[in-house]
Parts: C-alpha cells; structure tokens; sequence
C-alpha cells in the first residue's frame, strides 16, 4: 500500500450478493471515490457525496473489479464544508491490486477466523502462517464488544494484516458485535445488503449464505437490560427466516448454477447445536433454518465460531440437536482467553479443489492442531 495519510488501514473488500462493498477507515473528514478500470464510483447517499464517516462504502460490479484486478481510492480532505464553494485538499490517489477468486483457478484456499475479540494481533499470523488465502472469512465477534469505535475498528486491523485490501472477504456478525454504545452505529462499520446483516454472495465456484443469530440469549435476559431492554432479535430473526425461505424457493437462485460447486452456510452461532439455558433459544426458529437448508439448499459445510473451540460436528452426531443440514466446523479457538494465556489463535484453513475440501486447524506459528478432515462433494 502507498502512503496515504488519510486512510486508518487499507480497504476492505466484502463480497454482498454480486458485489463488493469496499470499506475505507480514514482519519479524517474526506471524500471517497474508487477508480476501477475507466469506471469511477463514489460514496454518495442520495446524490449527496458523503464526508462526516469514520467508514466509507463504495459498492462495485463484481464482474467490473474481478477484470480490472486493481483499484484505485481517491480521497480528498475538507478544509470547511461550507453550504457555498466549500474549501478542499488536493486529491489523494492510493492503488491496490486485487486477486478475485476465479471459476477456473484449481484451487481456492480459505482462511476462517472468529472470536478475536480485539486480540488480533494472533489472529493475523495464524492466517498469514498458513500462506496467502485466496478469501477470507471473518465470523463474528471480532471486537470484544461494540461499547466504542476502537472496538470496531478491530476489523479493519485484521483485514488489513491479512488481505491488505487485496482478497475478497466474507463478513458475518457476532453476538458480541451487538453490545454497547456503538451497536447501533456498526451498520455503518460493516458490509450490508440494504439494511440487512445477511446475504447471500457468489464468489468464483463457491456459492453461500450469511445468517445472523443476534444475541446468544432470550431479548428479556436482564444482561440486555430485561424485558424493555436493548434488543429486538426475535422478530429480526422471523424476518431472517422469511429471507432464507425466498432464498430456498427460488429455484434460479445461483446456488443451483451448474458452475456452483461448493456450498457454504457462514454463521457465528452453530444454531443447530443448543446449549444449556439461558443459551439454548429459539429452539423452533433454528430448527426451520436447518429443516430449509437441509431440504432445499443442500450446503456442504457450516462455518461457526462462538463457542470458543475448533471442532467438526458431523450430522446425527452428540452435538446435532435440531437437525444439521450438514458438517459444522467451529473454526477459532483464541488460546488467549480462559486463562490460558498463550498468546496464539487457532483458526481453520481451508483447501477446495478436484471436488473436495480439505480442512485443517492452524494456529500462530503455523502448526497444524488436531486432525485433518476431509469431504468429497
């Protein structure tokens, strides 16, 4: 990345439907444009072009990014936004390549981390100790909490240690991310498709859907501050589910594209899994997700974090209590947490080629954690 003064870390770049949406942290108050190919596109809301934003969004073709392979963020500064001949900086223009992921390539490789909770400095080298990835999954509760923009800038420290605004990412929201003083801004921290949190999204082979659980216990627990409390997720999750079933229906949906051939639910929650109360909600919810999904949209594999482990859940197995629709792989374990204070991060790397996917367990220094797994689609 070229030096920019104006920029927090480098873009990052999410995948939304057949989209990006490339986010920009910047320091101070500025315009954005991004230059891609011949095409420039702006972040404007209503015509207007938007400068009062920690964040800026700049949503852009697929098609258009993945040929041109690079990007250009021109930004500028304003001296006073004033309602006549308003005063500004020169421009800015910072470029950076970009590697789609492509139907042909022989394989993608996958990295998956969750549950950083603003640790993210082991994170970063347990992904880049497993080489390049080709996409990067990022699932939730990355900030301890959304109690402060410090807190929810995490992403972007990761993103940048890990794609340098470079690859693709996949985004998914943690219950973590839905606390605090700043919970209610973060949709203007993160990828949504409109207003929502979940989306579906096309990347090369690889066809998925994001969903979001919310919070990890019932709307009236007092730790949300009771009944007239801070949350609102049962009836965002009934919204979810009316979602997922459109999803399902449509039958030229991509995810039946002959050119689809991997599959992937990304979660933070492994819903189908139901913990001791106050944790095991939504029991009947969760279980038409999974019915959905099994049924219809047949998904290879699930990817989760929350419960602070790596693991794989096999369908029918001790952890399948409402029905899995296939294998959900818990992938982040941060060492750092529960006392057990090595500074290290397990996250899971994935390798998809000739049909298959391959899965390992990689922490901090690049060493492989448990046994490898293995499917043939």
């Amino acid at each position: 990345m070229e030096t920019n003064t104006i920029l927090e870390t480098s873009p990052a770049v999410f995948a939304v439907g057949r989209a990006y949406e490339i986010m920009v942290p910047v320091r101070k108050a500025c315009l954005i444009w991004i230059q891609v190919g011949e095409r420039v596109f702006a972040d404007s809301w209503q015509g207007i072009m938007r400068s009062d934003v920690k964040v800026h969004r700049v949503r852009i073709p697929m098609e258009a990014l993945d040929e041109a392979g690079e990007y250009t963020v021109i930004s500028r500064v304003f001296i006073e936004r004033s309602p006549y001949f308003p005063q500004m900086e020169e421009t800015q223009k910072t470029r950076f390549l970009f590697h789609p992921v492509r139907n042909d390539q022989e394989s993608v490789r996958i990295y998956h981390i969750a549950d950083v909770h603003s640790h993210w400095e082991p994170a970063v080298r347990a992904a880049n100790a497993s080489g390049r990835p080709d996409l990067l999954v990022m699932n939730g509760d990355l900030p301890e909490d959304g109690g402060s923009a410090e807190h929810i800038l995490t992403i972007y420290k990761l993103a940048e240690g890990i794609t340098g605004g470079n690859i693709p990412i996949v985004f998914a929201r943690g219950n973590h991310d839905c606390r605090g003083t700043f919970a209610e801004h973060l949709g203007e921290y993160i990828p949504l498709d409109g207003e929502r949190t979940y989306y579906t999204f096309r990347l090369g082979p690889i066809w998925g859907v994001v969903l979001d659980c919310g919070e990890d216990k019932p709307d009236d627990h007092p730790e949300y501050g009771g009944t007239d409390g801070t949350i609102w997720f049962h009836a965002y999750r009934q919204e979810e589910t009316a979602f997922l079933k459109r999803v399902a229906e449509n039958r030229d949906m991509e995810y039946n594209e002959e050119s689809v051939r991997y599959r992937f639910v990304i979660v933070h929650n492994p819903f189908t899994r139901q913990l001791e109360p106050p944790f095991g909600i939504e029991k009947e919810i969760y279980s038409e997700w999974a019915a959905i999904l099994k049924e219809q949209i047949h998904p290879n594999l699930m990817l989760c974090g929350h419960i602070h482990e790596t693991a794989v859940y096999e369908p029918g197995g001790e952890m399948d209590h409402l029905g899995q629709p296939c294998p959900v792989v818990v992938g982040a374990d941060p060492l750092y947490l529960h006392e057990r204070k090595e500074d290290s991060f397990v996250g899971a790397a994935f390798v998809l080629q000739n049909e298959e996917i391959r899965l390992s367990f990689t922490d901090s220094e690049g060493k492989v954690r448990g046994p490898e797994h293995l499917w043939k689609i």
